[in-house]
């Protein structure tokens, strides 16, 4: 196989291997979402403990001064909305078939052989 059936080959298989990196890609940001959840929720409940023990002393923050830290940010919206614009991508690109330029591609290299050789090379 040549010219531009070769070429359409490429591009399929590279739009399966963008489909297979996109589909990782989610799993993989959907799987760290739900661990930042959990680690914020330890965090929080090894910190209500901390100060509930060391209440007498004034608490946590008391001790370690200015450097005391209270707010845990959420960043599992912003991995939520990457992760619903992966699955868009990915059901985008379940639904584009590539393999129909194959044909298209085929006949355009054997319209252009049947041109060249049998149009250009007969004199009339």
């Amino acid at each position: 196989m040549w010219g531009l059936p070769k070429l359409a080959h490429y591009i399929d298989d590279i739009a399966v291997d963008l489909e297979d990196v996109t589909k990782s890609m989610t799993e993989g940001f959907s799987a760290v979402s739900a661990e930042i959840k959990a680690l914020k929720n330890v965090a929080l409940q090894n910190r209500a403990a901390l100060d509930y023990m060391l209440a007498s002393s004034g608490g946590v923050c008391h001790i370690i001064g200015q450097e005391c830290c209270t707010f845990i940010p959420d960043v599992s919206g912003n991995l939520t909305y990457v992760v619903d614009h992966l699955n868009e991508l990915l059901i985008r690109l379940t639904f584009c078939p590539v393999s129909i330029w194959h044909s298209f591609f085929h006949l355009a290299t054997v319209s252009y052989v049947i041109f060249y050789y049998i149009i250009l090379t007969n004199p009339m």
